[in-house]
């Protein structure tokens, strides 16, 4: 999604499917916060890298788009939009975790800013919608997991981002 061609490809990808709106990550936009309007008045918001690399952003159907209330860029990877439509209140974040060879601090870093943001919406009775690549290394299949939840084609190696990590124990309570 480098390019605004890439997201008016996604537009048209979107065209034959009813949706509202779309999180996205690894958008790989230089822009440090940026909002566009479409030709279908659709709005997209990102929040990318200097570098171009990383990057979040989320898509608001041209129906919803006036119902945008406020954007919520804390960093490249971590962005929320918030959205009412009538009497429900939304929040919609879109996350990008650091994959494992980030410091724990990193992850920590990201934990909390997300805890914030859900925080934030729970204080202002906004219903919280969480997208996004949250990196883990979960494994292959073992007897004992949901094979709704953990295919058997997996990578080996797991790495600690569960709820018995140091970086993963305060999401228990969710």
């Amino acid at each position: 999604m480098k390019s605004d061609d890439r997201v008016h490809e996604l537009i048209l990808e979107l065209k034959h499917v009813r949706w509202d709106v779309v999180l996205v990550r690894e958008t790989w936009r230089p822009n440090a916060n940026e909002m566009l309007s479409t030709e279908d008045g659709h709005i997209f918001v990102g929040r990318g890298f200097s570098d171009g690399s990383r990057g979040v952003g989320i898509l608001v159907h041209a129906r919803w788009a006036k119902r945008v209330k406020k954007t919520i860029p804390i960093n490249e990877r971590l962005l929320a939009v918030d959205v009412d439509v009538g009497l429900v209140k939304a929040r919609f974040v879109s996350v990008y975790f650091p994959h494992a060879g980030y410091s724990d601090e990193q992850i920590h870093e990201m934990y909390t800013a997300l805890t914030q943001l859900k925080q934030d919406a729970d204080k202002h009775k906004r219903t919280c919608c969480i997208g996004g690549d949250f990196n883990a290394e979960v494994g292959v299949q073992t007897k004992t997991d949901d094979p709704c939840a953990i295919g058997v084609y997996g990578v080996p190696r797991t790495n600690a981002r569960d709820s018995g990590s140091k970086a993963g124990s305060q999401w228990r309570d969710w």
